[in-house]
């Protein structure tokens, strides 16, 4: 279906809700994901999409509505997102006490995180935090003990 063709593009970029897609990126995937459809029934399909409230579209962006993006990726858990955002102290093989620079998580985010984990972050951190998993320093987060046993129990 065309429709979940077109989500299948929105999943290639990795597009959450608020963000958005040149109509170039859309037709540039009609060679692989859309390639069984003619220009004009996507464009239809995007017209029938923008009237679900799935997405905005105009001349320079498609843009994600959050209800587009419940259908593209699912509905966001943020125990899932801490499990995520922990693990990226598992791949630093950081112990406890110990830190993590900001430039660090920086650098892995868009690899270690889902689209919806990286739109959720500082929620994430947040709870991170409010869980006792880790403490803010002078850019850097401190991994506590309950932080590393949590790592080692995932």
């Amino acid at each position: 279906m065309i429709r979940d063709d077109i989500y299948r593009v929105f999943r290639h970029f990795k597009i959450v809700g608020g963000q958005g897609l040149m109509p170039s990126n859309i037709f540039a995937m009609a060679n692989s994901i859309l390639k069984q459809y003619y220009n004009d029934q996507i464009v239809n399909e995007i017209n029938n999409m923008e009237a679900d409230n799935l997405l905005i579209a105009n001349n320079n962006f498609i843009t994600l509505t959050d209800q587009g993006e419940q259908l593209v990726w699912g509905k966001f858990i943020l125990e899932n997102g801490v499990n995520e955002f922990m693990d990226i102290f598992n791949h630093f093989n950081v112990k406890s006490e110990q830190i993590l620079l900001t430039s660090n998580i920086l650098a892995v985010k868009h690899d270690k995180l889902s689209p919806l984990s990286n739109k959720h972050l500082e929620e994430i951190i947040n709870e991170c935090i409010r869980l006792g998993f880790l403490q803010e320093g002078n850019e850097c987060l401190i991994l506590t003990e309950t932080g590393f046993k949590y790592i080692l129990g995932n």
